[in-house]
């Protein structure tokens, strides 16, 4: 009787010596272990960071009876979801994203109308780049507003 009395102490005794090893054990995993270091994780190249939002901007000629506004044609732009940077009247650049570029420049094209539906317009894309600057340089001709920068102005 005593054995036993004695072996059931001694197996209750190691149950629990286990199950505090056990959690000691788990509980200095969870304080020694420490949030990986941002700075040791291979580092993702910048030009695939970035590669999401990369922005074309494409030049147009307006043909039109009459004269058309700055509002009109960001009004007509809109739509397409195009943003007007640069317009004179008759050259214009305007912004979008490269994943729409076809779209952008099939929308550009089909362009009939501005300012109401009594002024006939024809849109046409000249060109298509990856800058503003090569863009006006390439699309637009020489003497346009266009062309002028307006922050590399004196003031």
């Amino acid at each position: 009787m005593i054995t036993n009395l004695l072996l059931s102490a001694f197996n209750t005794v190691a149950v629990q010596e286990n199950r505090q090893g056990r959690n000691s054990q788990v509980r200095q995993e969870s304080r020694g272990a420490r949030k990986p270091n941002p700075q040791n994780e291979p580092q993702i190249p910048r030009a695939k960071r970035r590669a999401a939002h990369r922005n074309r901007y494409y030049v147009f000629i307006l043909e039109s009876a009459s004269p058309v506004s700055r509002m009109d044609m960001v009004s007509a732009l809109k739509y397409g979801h195009l943003y007007l940077l640069r317009f004179d009247g008759k050259y214009g650049v305007a912004q979008g994203s490269h994943r729409y570029k076809e779209s952008s420049i099939r929308f550009i094209n089909s362009i009939s109308w501005m300012g109401g539906r009594n002024n006939p317009a024809t849109v046409k894309t000249l060109g298509t780049s990856g800058t503003v600057r090569a863009a006006v340089e390439k699309w637009v001709p020489q003497g346009s507003q266009v062309r002028e920068d307006k922050k590399k102005q004196p003031r």
